[in-house]
């Protein structure tokens, strides 16, 4: 036995004999190599997750980066900050589901604008007033008046031609040819003053109301010119009506007529040039005619109806 202990201690190593010595035994450590390999493999498996938490976050950021790329034009990016990213995320996704859900109910945001004025003080009409044709008929003469002003200012020349009215020599209600009442429209058009005169003009119902076929229209007063030369073969052209061909000592009548200013105008082959003057027709002029004569190159206007 005490052979046996002596052989022990004389293979163990001084370090191990003084641990025997001291009690302790000596714990069988493993071999240089074994301790390299198994410390090796404890830093592969933290590289690994190391290398993968940083491929994972690398994936992240390409992807949210490709969707962006995508919508950049829609919703420009303004910071590359992933905070920025998805704030503008959050805020996209916000706006499109209003707009979606404005669109589901059929509702459209619109902001009205303010109507302009004309240089004249006028507002222009809404849509709602023309055409006045198609609205209920006056119940009164002065609901027809404002009627009137309306068709005026939108050239609702169907209203016109059915509410503007001249009698016959039989006292007969007739209409104004297309042309008179285009020609009519597009003056006032030009002219919002002289159509502001000729609605107050023709306000007094005793003077120009009346009632065609039981509904309320405005009686003009008949007006014409009468036009006569002293050449022959002399062309005469009278805006709003055709052309005519007039002999010597001939009375040509234009009409009846709508007041506004007309241009009278006359030719001849034996003349130097065209003669023309402008003449207004005044509702003051109502009577049956306004001579118009025409002396060689000359044309004279008497602006008062005999």
């Amino acid at each position: 036995m005490g052979q046996a202990s002596r052989a022990v201690q004389s293979n163990l190593s001084p370090g191990g004999r003084q641990l025997r010595r001291r009690g302790i035994h000596s714990v069988k450590q493993p071999p240089p190599g074994k301790r390299r390999k198994g410390l090796s493999k404890t830093l592969q498996r933290k590289y690994e997750y190391i290398m993968g938490g940083i491929l994972s976050f690398v994936l992240l950021i390409s992807i949210v980066y490709a969707f962006f790329q995508r919508t950049q034009k829609e919703f420009p990016i303004a910071s590359p900050a992933i905070g920025g990213f998805v704030t503008e995320l959050l805020r996209e996704r916000q706006e499109q589901e209003i707009t979606g859900k404005g669109e589901q109910k059929g509702e459209e945001t619109k902001t009205p604008l303010p109507e302009e004025e004309k240089s004249d003080g006028e507002v222009p009409l809404s849509k709602e007033k023309q055409p006045v044709s198609q609205e209920a008929q006056a119940e009164s003469y002065s609901q027809l008046l404002e009627q009137l002003g309306v068709a005026l200012r939108s050239q609702d020349t169907a209203f016109l031609s059915e509410k503007l009215v001249y009698k016959d020599g039989s006292g007969t209600f007739q209409k104004y040819p297309e042309n008179q009442i285009a020609g009519f429209a597009q003056y006032m058009e030009e002219y919002p003053s002289e159509r502001e005169s000729f609605l107050t003009n023709i306000k007094e119902e005793e003077i120009y109301g009346a009632k065609k076929d039981g509904s309320y229209v405005t009686a003009l007063p008949v007006i014409y010119f009468a036009i006569t030369t002293d050449t022959d073969n002399t062309t005469v052209v009278v805006d709003t009506f055709p052309s005519s061909m007039m002999e010597r000592k001939d009375t040509l009548s234009k009409g009846p007529l709508l007041p506004m200013v007309y241009k009278i105008r006359a030719s001849n082959s034996g003349w130097t040039s065209e003669v023309s003057q402008d003449v207004e027709v005044k509702l003051e002029n109502g009577g049956q005619n306004m001579p118009v004569e025409i002396k060689g190159e000359q044309l004279d206007v008497e602006e008062e109806a005999s």
